[in-house]
Order: structure tokens, then C-alpha cells, then sequence
């Protein structure tokens, strides 16, 4: 059995990889790859924390015997959370699972798009600051530095990670580089167009922010501050409301020019390497992480 460990990052097309194949995968069956499913949602984020493999042991035992029971040909399994683990926490899930090959994926999408989608992101979980004001924060996040590569090829010598390059102007893109990389038949998937978890705009993000404030300043319980965003993202990622208020996306301050473009060619530089000496396989075209002058103000 092969395991596919998908470790993210975060709004680099998982959720979109996740449903799919969720919707191919869910059922254990022999011969075929198998994505688990479980009830937290379409990745295995219960499985990405820090201490999974003892608070979370049943589900593992349980990922286990049936891929024992059934003779998968590969367990695949995906979480964004992966990326913000300890190399030694994923050796040891690899150890655990005791696959007979082991093959680790990272998603990469346009970067300075990503630093927007990250953002807003952080502001429905409840983060306070305005954009121009969180550069530290965005770029801290895993993946947005090219550490998480060093990372995860240094952690893994031998192994060989692969990237798979992520459009978000094309989702069909993801499909065809997953394939390329893994030999897994998604080819039922590569049709389908359809994004998942997409960003709000900067009217939706600003106003979801100035309820966290409010919210904040009330100490409002966590059930409401949940209850609340979910009403909002849920109005602001409706139909009517992106054809109401048009041309919305978020843009990058002029002042993090310099910076973000060193983070483009920071990570530019770094795959280049790690491909040319043979430690990284890429599947997908370089040049669609590079947006560097797209998502600043015009």
C-alpha cells in the first residue's frame, strides 16, 4: 500500500482536492485508493493535530484495519493542518501507518493571491488588524515563506515531495497535475469547475472584521462570534451578493511591494533548486504561482 500525504497549505485549492476526492474515495474497496471519511468535514483535520496519534488513535486503528481489510492500492490522506506539523510528528503518522511507499504532496497556488485569501481568512476566525497592518502575521503562515519546502525535503530525503500547481482561474488545473503526480484516475473530476471555501472580497472581509471588533469589545461568546460569521460568510459568498457588489477583490497594499515580490522569488528560486537537484517533482506550470502585479492597487 502507498500512502499519499497531502499536507497543503492553507488556500492552495485543498478543500476543492478534498471533496473530490472524498466523493471518488470514501469507500474503502480492494484495489482502489481510498480517501477516509469522517464527519469534521471534507479533510482529516482531526488527524493533523499535534497529538492525533494518541488522542485520535481509534481513527487511525480504524484507517488501519481497513486498509488491511480491503487491500487499498492507496490511502490518501489530505489536511491543510499537516503543513503546520513538526517533520517528526508526519514521520511518525508515516511510521504508524507503516505504508510500503510513501509519497508527499504540497499545493502551491498563485502566491500574492494567496496572501489575500490568507488574510481574509484569518478575519473569520475572528482576527482584528487591517490588512495593511498584517504582513507579519500572513507571512507566518505556513507555506507562504519557502520553509515549508526546505522543510519537508529535508525531513524526507529519499522520499522525493511532490508539488501539483493549483489555478484558481482554471480548478480543472489541480486535477490533471494531481493525477500527474500521483497516477491516481481522477480524470471523473477533471470536468468539474466548481471552487470550493472561496475568499470573500475586501467589502465582505472589512465589514466581517468591524463585527469582530464589535464582538470583541461585547466579549461575546465563542458560539456567538461562530454563529455570526456563519451568517455573514454566508451572505457575502451568496450569488446575489458577489453580482451586487462587483469587482471586490482584495488587493495588496503598494508598500508590500518589495516584500511580497521577494517572497514570489524566494519561492521561485527555492523549487527551481530543489527540482534541479532532484529532491522535488513539479507538476504544473511555475509561472502560475507568479501574480505578482495583479493583486496590487491599480
Amino acid at each position: 500500500m502507498r500512502m499519499i500525504l497531502h499536507v497543503g497549505p492553507h488556500k492552495t485549492g485543498t478543500t476543492t482536492l478534498q471533496v473530490g476526492l472524498r466523493q471518488l474515495f470514501s469507500s474503502a474497496q480492494e484495489g482502489r485508493p481510498w480517501f477516509p471519511s469522517f464527519d469534521s468535514g471534507p479533510g482529516h483535520h482531526e488527524l493533523a493535530e499535534k497529538f492525533a496519534l494518541y488522542t485520535r488513535k481509534d481513527r487511525y486503528n480504524y484507517i488501519l484495519e481497513n486498509s488491511k481489510k480491503f487491500n487499498i492500492s492507496d490511502l490518501i490522506l489530505s489536511s491543510e493542518d499537516f503543513s503546520k506539523l513538526d517533520v517528526s510528528k508526519l514521520k511518525e503518522i508515516a511510521e504508524y501507518i507503516r505504508p510500503d511507499e510513501l509519497l508527499i504532496i504540497i499545493s502551491m497556488s498563485p502566491i500574492a493571491r494567496r496572501i489575500c485569501a490568507i488574510w481574509q481568512e484569518m478575519i473569520k476566525h475572528g482576527y482584528l488588524c487591517a490588512l495593511n497592518e498584517s504582513i507579519e502575521e500572513v507571512n507566518a503562515f505556513p507555506g507562504v515563506m519557502p520553509d515549508l519546502l526546505q522543510r519537508i525535503v529535508g525531513g524526507f530525503k529519499g522520499n522525493r515531495p511532490s508539488i501539483i500547481i493549483a489555478n484558481p482561474n482554471k480548478p480543472e488545473i489541480i486535477w490533471k497535475n494531481f493525477q500527474s503526480a500521483t497516477g491516481v484516475d481522477v480524470s471523473e473530476l477533471a470536468d468539474q469547475a466548481a471552487s470550493y471555501n472561496m475568499s470573500l472580497g475586501m467589502a465582505g472581509t472589512e465589514i466581517l472584521r468591524s463585527l469582530n471588533m464589535i464582538l470583541a469589545a461585547r466579549q461575546a461568546s465563542h458560539e456567538v462570534r461562530s454563529d455570526a460569521t456563519r451568517m455573514l460568510v454566508g451572505l457575502f459568498d451568496s450569488n446575489p451578493w458577489r453580482n451586487l457588489i462587483e469587482n471586490d477583490e482584495i488587493r495588496l497594499p503598494d508598500a508590500w511591494s518589495d516584500r511580497v515580490k521577494a517572497v514570489i522569488l524566494g519561492n521561485i528560486c527555492t523549487i527551481r533548486r530543489l527540482r534541479n537537484n532532484g529532491e522535488l517533482a513539479v507538476h504544473g506550470r511555475l509561472s502560475d504561482i507568479v501574480d505578482f502585479d495583479y493583486y496590487f492597487r491599480r
